[in-house]
């Protein structure tokens, strides 16, 4: 039972208006220029079996370290489904394949000696990769249940209902991480893990409706459109799969956020809408990844909208989808780290630009 009161939350205006909005919708070919591009910048292994990654740039105090990226691999992954599931059948592969290879060293240290039984978790696991790899792993018709298992065992190992990491570096599980686990277990349902899970999701809400990145920041100054729109997309499906008062709760939770990214979008003309990240600067006026994750967000609550539909006209206008389909990332003076960013920027943005939530991708 999904919540669609767009007659009172939206002002979509005429019909002439709506047909002018459906006749500038993305093309085709702005789309697929983007997953030519990402196809493009994957990194081929021989194998067996053959596997394709992406390898990341990025800045850290002063330096570039270069790194195997299984996180940026599971985003093209998805961003190939998204955008051709037979068109990209090759790169669909090749990315699962590496996903399914370099997994531990993802979610854990890569030993494979951690382990979690009964909530006691042993050696280094990470919520929000292994939450991810769950997701991608259900999304390409895995069991996942390694990870699944993992997952409900590290749920309520510090507060009821997160899903904490076991890590001597300390617990950085996040909006995103929670978002993604309560996903794969309305995928998979595990007795209350995914009802506990969104509870605790409902618990961080922001009064203004928003979240924040991270568990316990400000909601004065910390707010984000891609942790509020993820969120919105795990709550609404949660509520569309359970019933009575944790539907209730997670329906409005769900609508609350939605209303929250309404509230904080940017117009640029008529047509076009985008939202900002203030950590991230770029090329465009707006941010390709929060845009592209808010318009999923927008229609996972809302379904079709005026709000989605002008996000993703301004996703397929330049300069956020230029010729060659390159999305611009967060400015880096390096030109590998910049690159590495476009590539990030482009896999979301393509989710952005088909309008293919997460929950669609699970089918749920």
């Amino acid at each position: 039972m999904k919540i669609r009161s767009l007659s009172t939350r939206l002002a979509i205006g005429s019909a002439t208006a709506m047909t002018a909005l459906v006749l500038t919708m993305p093309s085709a070919s702005a789309v697929s220029s983007s997953g030519n591009w990402i196809a493009g910048q994957l990194t081929s292994n021989a194998g067996p079996p053959p596997t394709e990654h992406y390898v990341t740039s990025a800045s850290y105090g002063g330096s570039v370290f270069t790194f195997d990226d299984t996180g940026l691999t599971i985003d093209g992954n998805l961003a190939f489904k998204a955008d051709g599931p037979v068109s990209y059948a090759s790169h669909i592969a090749g990315t699962d394949a590496w996903v399914q290879q370099n997994k531990l060293s993802y979610y854990s240290d890569g030993s494979g000696t951690a382990t979690c039984t009964g909530h006691s978790p042993s050696g280094e696991l990470y919520t929000g990769p292994l939450a991810k790899t769950a997701f991608e792993e259900l999304a390409n018709g895995h069991s996942a249940a390694a990870e699944l298992a993992l997952l409900a065992c590290l749920q309520g190992t510090v507060t009821p209902g997160r899903f904490s990491d076991s890590s001597a570096f300390g617990d950085f599980s996040n909006v995103f991480g929670q978002s993604f686990a309560i996903m794969d277990f309305v995928k998979a349902p595990s007795g209350t893990v995914a009802a506990d899970g969104a509870a605790y999701l409902e618990s961080q809400q922001c009064p203004s409706g928003g979240f924040t990145d991270l568990f316990g920041s400000s909601c004065a100054t910390d707010t984000s459109a891609d942790s509020t729109a993820m969120a919105a997309m795990a709550l609404q499906a949660f509520a569309d799969h359970s019933t009575g008062a944790p539907h209730t709760a997670a329906a409005a939770a769900a609508q609350s956020a939605a209303n929250w990214l309404v509230s904080t979008r940017v117009t640029a003309g008529p047509l076009k809408v985008y939202w900002t990240n203030g950590g991230c600067a770029s090329v465009s006026a707006g941010s390709v990844n929060s845009t592209a994750i808010a318009v999923l967000g927008l229609k996972s609550v809302l379904g079709p909208n005026a709000y989605t539909l002008k996000g993703r006209i301004w996703l397929a206008s330049p300069p956020q989808t230029p010729t060659n389909g390159e999305m611009p990332g967060c400015t880096d003076p390096n030109p590998a780290v910049q690159a590495s960013n476009d590539v990030r920027a482009t896999t979301q943005g393509i989710l952005g630009k088909d309008a293919v939530t997460y929950p669609d991708l699970l089918g749920i």
